[in-house]
């Protein structure tokens, strides 16, 4: 039985958070499709970190989100390597990340796990959006979080109490990736990139983050030779 579910895009927070928690506890991963373009790349990512982790996995479909903002994912790559950015993200629909917490707290409530585990963090949330603004979300601030946990007490009725959970809050990116590295977490198996490529494209801002996050701690990207080896091809 599953005691906690971590929400997992394959990235790195959500991979060394899902890491972290399976070392003391049953972990269910969850990956939602809201209509972002990398949705199908993640899920395998999702999927094979789940098997590396000996974990379950479960995938909702949330790809309405994309009907009701007018938002259409597409995998529409420019001659120029850039990508046509018209899918929805967290960032531009409001409240998509309070209903995808619902969902962990529903998935949770249904397999009896204590608590939902979410990567955010507001350290890297503050350093890059001053060094790219409009990169940082409000959803990544810890009083959210704060907010939704009050929700939480006072929406669900639970034999046992659901809590969120958000254990990288006051890490930086660097700090998450050292972390990571000291609970073996399979950073080969993530993938942190806006474009459908099945490869990081190197221009996003997701990757140009991991990127830097990665220098930054002094570590090399597994990921990162073949990246560079596709976008040159």
């Amino acid at each position: 039985m599953a005691d906690c579910i971590v929400l997992c895009s394959g990235g790195i927070n959500s991979t060394v958070a899902a890491t972290h928690a399976a070392r003391e506890h049953g972990v269910h991963l969850l990956h939602v499709d809201f209509g972002q373009r990398a949705a199908t790349v993640q899920r395998t990512a999702v999927r094979e970190i789940a098997q590396k982790l000996e974990c379950s996995v479960t995938d909702v479909d949330l790809r309405h989100v994309a009907d009701n903002t007018g938002l259409n994912r597409s995998a529409n790559q420019q001659s120029d390597g850039s990508t046509n950015a018209t899918a929805p993200t967290l960032a531009t629909v409001p409240l998509l990340m309070s209903e995808i917490i619902s969902v962990g707290i529903q998935l949770a409530a249904r397999l009896g796990a204590q608590f939902v585990i979410v990567g955010s963090s507001e350290a890297a949330n503050e350093s890059e959006t001053e060094s790219a603004p409009g990169f940082g979300t409000p959803h990544l601030r810890q009083d959210f979080y704060y907010l939704q946990n009050r929700l939480i007490e006072m929406s669900v009725k639970a034999k046992n109490p659901i809590r969120l959970e958000t254990p990288l809050i006051d890490f930086t990116r660097e700090e998450i990736i050292k972390i990571g590295s000291r609970y073996n977490t399979p950073f080969d198996l993530t993938y942190a990139c806006q474009s459908d490529l099945g490869t990081h494209c190197n221009q996003c801002p997701d990757c140009l983050a991991r990127n830097a996050a990665f220098e930054g701690a002094n570590m090399h990207d597994p990921v990162a030779a073949n990246s560079i080896t596709q976008s040159i091809q």
